[in-house]
């Protein structure tokens, strides 16, 4: 699997890096993975890191699927934590802004920044003690 989970559970972040060949099916998998996770708060914060991908494989089926998915989210109280894409490549870029198109009523704030440190400052301003310089540093 190409994307890789950290839960930075003191920080209150899910760290995910995506590297290499990525699918549809290891998305949804992996969203599936952290809402199934007892210790993964819905209060948690999404760090989702696609420098690294060299290939997006999705079709519209997993369009379809990641969608429906969002938009069934597991109930939760209190407030959602955001969610921050990194998407540098154009195409990865676009995929993930038509998918917040088709979610943006979900309770959920998300958005998809081209460079690491607008991900990390948008993070940062909805928890004030949330510091991510150091967890997601540029190399």
């Amino acid at each position: 699997m190409a994307i890789t989970k950290l839960l930075l559970t003191q920080e209150g972040i899910v760290l995910l890096r995506l590297s290499g060949r990525i699918t549809g099916e290891e998305i949804i998998a992996t969203l599936e993975s952290i809402w199934d996770d007892p210790l993964c708060l819905p209060s948690f914060h999404q760090f989702w890191d696609g420098r690294e991908i060299a290939e997006l494989v999705v079709d519209w089926p997993d369009m379809t699927n990641l969608v429906k998915l969002a938009r069934r989210r597991p109930p939760f109280t209190g407030k959602a934590g955001r969610v921050a894409v990194v998407a540098p490549r154009f195409i990865d870029y676009a995929f993930t802004r038509a998918i917040l198109v088709q979610t943006k009523r979900c309770l959920v704030e998300k958005d998809v920044f081209r460079e690491i440190n607008d991900a990390v400052r948008y993070l940062e301003l909805a928890s004030p003690t949330l510091s991510l310089r150091d967890t997601v540093a540029d190399t």
